[in-house]
């Protein structure tokens, strides 16, 4: 279930980043200071969790709420993240390479499925 929700670097490091947070709370701003990273990375992460409904945003806070069913993964993660940063890594890697993976093979079927239904073979003669 993480590996569909906690997909890409900066979801990961904001999601952590407001849990580590007094009352898991924190701005865009704090999170960008925290993190060391680009603003628009940590706006990315952060519209990432908003997707998939783990914040809850008020007065110019963020807070971390994951959906329960979540819970015991994340808290999971979090601990394999502090032990083996490197391992979390290569899994969001290659997560990431599954998707590039999937989303090559879609645009090859579509262009092939699109090919057949002009009656072309691509072949000239």
């Amino acid at each position: 279930m993480l590996s569909s929700s906690l997909d890409t670097f900066e979801k990961l490091e904001v999601a952590l980043e407001l849990a580590r947070s007094p009352a898991h709370t924190s701005s865009i701003g704090e999170l960008t200071t925290a993190l060391q990273m680009p603003r628009d990375h940590i706006e990315r992460g952060v519209q990432g969790l908003r997707d998939l409904c783990w914040l809850d945003a008020a007065g110019g806070l963020l807070r971390l709420d994951p959906p329960p069913v979540a819970a015991p993964a994340f808290a999971a993660l979090r601990r394999l993240y502090d032990e083996d940063r490197a391992l979390i890594a290569q899994a969001i890697s290659d997560v990431a390479m599954e998707k590039i993976r999937g989303m090559a093979a879609r645009a090859f079927s579509e262009a092939f499925t699109a090919i057949r239904k002009k009656g072309g073979s691509g072949q000239q003669g």
